[in-house]
């Protein structure tokens, strides 16, 4: 459980040579427990294939094996939450870069509220 955990989050914040998210696609492959998944698709709808392990899916470019996204499903029926099958996070990797600075950021109407604070 632990490798698979390792390798989402260099993944997810790192940024990994083709070569080297190709090898950790191959490894995340041979965990027991997971399977392949050939036609995945990330929050966006982005196709690609995935590796998935007790509920929890990783969603590679299939040409790159760069990550495009990540998911999770319930693997049994959790009060309150849903039955199994449920979809319970889905996300999706835009775009990578590296950078000398980081990028200006336009505030939302939300952080111009009285007081500094956001509002709801």
């Amino acid at each position: 459980a632990q490798a698979w955990s390792d390798i989402g989050d260099m993944l997810r914040e790192m940024l990994v040579p083709p070569k080297v998210a190709a090898a950790l696609f191959r490894v995340a492959a041979t965990i027991p427990g997971a399977a392949v998944v050939p036609h995945a698709a990330n929050a966006v709808g982005r196709t690609g294939v995935g590796v998935s392990r007790s509920g929890a899916e990783l969603i590679f470019d299939p040409k790159t094996y760069q990550l495009i996204g990540e998911g999770a499903v319930l693997t049994k029926a959790t009060p309150g939450m849903g039955p199994a099958g449920t979809v319970v996070a889905s996300t999706a990797q835009l775009a990578e870069a590296v950078v000398s600075h980081l990028p200006k950021v336009t505030p939302s109407p939300s952080d111009k509220a009285v007081g500094g604070g956001v509002s709801c």
